[in-house]
């Protein structure tokens, strides 16, 4: 409202200055313009009496100045420069008369107009007319004026107020609760808040937009919380204390990308450009008597179609970034949801034997490893081979193979070759046993480690429980087969291999 007032008020109060500055400038001329015309009128009544030197003659004409109450002094001068006659106003003091004579003409000097005409006969000049004005027509004008402008610029500010006082409601008070609603969501994070809509014209679409988004955010965050509930529990249940540590692991991953994504819209929110619609709406609103002169003539609004299309392309901009960002945000809670299905359908069959593909469980164990391989740059090489489907434990050998994926990634870290690779195998052997291999490029293992490196409580991680290959192990020889270690040594990396029978009960010759 106050930049409401003040920018009309003073718009008016500018354009009543140059009115002003205008007529005075004009009303000088006219004084002048009126000033030489009343002593030409003079110089040719005298002009008998200067050349007759009539002293009582020349005062009398002079004496029909007292008509005109600005005039202050008159004289009249003989071609030798001596005083004639003379007439100053009744009580006032006379008025010294120049030093110098000067041409037909005028000029300002001080608060006093000063003209000069020659007096001529035949075309002789006999002598000089001088007479001086005073300006209290201009300063009288002036002041007439001043109040005139005071009075105008109050009444505008006046009627200002009162219009801003009835577009609050329509403009202003819709926009500020807006940005009041994205100081609080930026501030205290909750997204079940909501701007109050009033009107349904383009704010209350906009408004309609923004409710919208942070539904959609509060939905992601409400799956997001359900979902890691979800696992903590789904893991609990079924006792993979592995599969659950990678589980989370990668929730945790992925949790990351959220908070980034949900951070970048919220800070997103709070630093849009949404404030400015609001200035132009309501620099439109105090010109919308005038508003086709304001668009065509005046600067400011002559600038105001390129600042709107400016704004739309901003905040459509804003729209797309967040839309994108909103887009990977939901991409990232799916991958969360597939993880955690994924993980209780193994959790389900704990102990069941079931026919599946050794390709589908090596898939599974580096889906539930994915997100910490992608942001450590690991590359992933597939080296399948040909084998029938298998009957085993899910829950068992996906529980290897989460572990020996997550501990190769880990050798990967420590020994950070030029190009970290980890390699995945699936083959036959020659005793109807299919075989996976978990091959790294990481830190190796050293030879004396070899020999107990699926010893209870042996590891070499600073945070490791040496629990993951002693229970591997363990698990591949309840099913019948066995988990193997080879490394040339430090910096040569690790293949870990698991061998298993293609059916259930019948025992490894390897």
């Amino acid at each position: 409202m106050l930049i409401t007032m003040l920018t009309s008020s003073l718009a008016l109060f500018v354009a009543s200055l140059g009115f002003l500055a205008y007529d005075l400038i004009a009303f000088r001329g006219l004084m002048s313009h009126d000033l030489m015309t009343q002593a030409e009128v003079i110089a040719a009544n005298s002009a008998a009496a200067v050349a007759f030197r009539d002293e009582a003659s020349a005062k009398e004409t002079l004496s029909a100045l007292r008509a005109r109450r600005e005039i202050v002094t008159a004289a009249l001068f003989t071609s030798d420069r001596q005083l004639l006659a003379r007439y100053d106003r009744e009580n006032a003091a006379p008025n010294s008369l120049p030093d110098r004579l000067e041409a037909s003409g005028y000029h300002f000097e001080k608060n006093y107009l000063k003209a000069f005409h020659g007096i001529v006969l035949r075309g002789q000049r006999l002598g000089t007319l001088y007479i001086e004005s005073d300006m209290q027509q201009w300063y009288a004008r002036l002041r007439r004026y001043a109040a005139i402008v005071g009075i105008l610029t109050l009444g505008s500010a006046f009627f200002a107020f009162l219009l801003s006082s009835r577009l609050q409601s329509v403009i202003s008070e819709p926009i500020l609760g807006l940005e009041k609603t994205i100081r609080m969501v930026s501030a205290e994070k909750n997204f079940s808040l909501r701007a109050v809509k009033s009107n349904h014209d383009e704010i209350g679409i906009l408004i309609d937009g923004f409710n919208a988004m942070l539904s959609e955010i509060q939905q992601r965050d409400t799956d997001l919380d359900a979902a890691h509930k979800q696992v903590v529990e789904s893991s609990r249940q079924a006792g993979m204390a592995e599969v659950a540590t990678a589980v989370l692991h990668n929730v945790g991953n992925v949790l990351t990308s959220v908070n980034v994504s949900a951070s970048f819209v919220t800070d997103a929110i709070r630093k849009s450009k949404l404030p400015g619609l609001a200035k132009a709406v309501a620099l439109m609103s105090e010109q919308s008597s005038n508003l086709g002169h304001f668009l065509t003539v005046d600067p400011k609004g002559k600038r105001l179609p390129y600042y709107l299309e400016e704004l739309a392309e901003h905040l459509s901009n804003e729209q797309v970034v967040m839309l994108k960002e909103l887009s990977s945000l939901s991409k990232n809670i799916e991958h969360i949801k597939d993880i955690v299905a994924m993980q209780q359908s193994y959790a389900r069959v704990s102990g069941v034997v079931e026919s599946i593909s050794a390709v589908e469980l090596v898939d599974d164990a580096l889906r539930m490893n994915a997100e910490a391989l992608t942001r450590h740059g690991v590359q992933i090489i597939r080296e399948f081979g040909e084998i029938p489907k298998v009957s085993v434990d899910k829950h068992k050998v996906l529980q290897i193979l989460v572990n020996l994926v997550s501990n190769a990634k880990y050798a990967l870290d420590e020994g950070n070759p030029p190009v970290k690779q980890l390699a995945l195998r699936i083959g036959m052997n020659e005793n109807s046993h299919f075989k996976i291999a978990v091959v790294d490029n990481g830190v190796g293992i050293p030879k004396e480690n070899l020999a107990r490196i699926f010893a209870h409580g042996f590891t070499t991680k600073k945070r490791g429980h040496g629990f993951g290959l002693h229970s591997g192990a363990l698990a591949a020889k309840e099913m019948g087969g066995t988990l193997r270690v080879h490394s040339e040594g430090p910096g040569k990396g690790a293949i870990f291999t698991l061998e298993l029978p293609l059916m259930p009960g019948k025992p490894f010759n390897g």
